[in-house]
């Protein structure tokens, strides 16, 4: 006499069996790769103004082009340093965002905007930038020491200013008005 647990007991036997008769071309195997890098320290990284309202622009004003709006400041103080083990990379801050190349300079500008042709320059200086000053671009690194040092406690000193490249950048066929977002990263690397 068969008990529910005994049919139970075949069902899953039965099941078993016909996974093991299976071909293997109905099988597919999936590779997941990982990455990373495992620093040999760390750093606090804070910054003084985590959002900055760059306010209202008139479009007009950057046609004329080669100029800075809006300019405005923040702090990214770098402090708490330490090294787990000796080391042969450098530390440094690395500037990473989205963004497009006008007039020779990275102009952070998110994808999400629904302005066109218009962006964020990124200039570290001490004091309020002019337009032709070297800015930062994605991808740039800052040091913050030689290999194998551990950073001592500063604070970079960074603007930002609307812009939209040179006069021949900032025709009204290449700009449009509406929101400028832009997303300006800064990390702690090792390098």
């Amino acid at each position: 006499m068969n008990t529910p647990l005994d049919f139970k007991f075949l069902s899953v036997l039965s099941l078993l069996a016909s996974l093991f008769f299976v071909k293997d071309s109905l099988a597919s195997i999936v590779n997941i790769n990982f990455t990373g890098f495992i620093m040999p320290g760390s750093c606090d990284v804070d910054l003084d103004r985590p959002a900055l309202n760059l306010g209202n622009i008139d479009m007009l004003s950057l046609q004329k082009g080669a100029i800075l709006a809006n300019v405005s400041g923040f702090n990214a103080t770098v402090r708490n340093c330490y090294l787990s083990q000796p080391s042969t990379y450098r530390p440094a801050i690395e500037i990473s965002g989205e963004g497009f190349n006008a007039d020779g300079k990275f102009l952070f500008r998110s994808s999400d905007s629904s302005s066109r042709g218009i962006g964020v320059a990124l200039y570290k200086n001490a004091s309020s930038p002019q337009y032709s000053d070297l800015s930062l671009k994605s991808g740039d690194y800052i040091d913050l020491g030689g290999v194998g040092t551990i950073p001592a406690d500063t604070t970079l000193p960074f603007f930002v200013g609307v812009t939209c490249g040179s006069a021949s950048n900032c025709v009204s066929s290449n700009i449009a008005p509406g929101r400028l977002i832009s997303r300006i990263m800064i990390n702690l690397r090792y390098y």
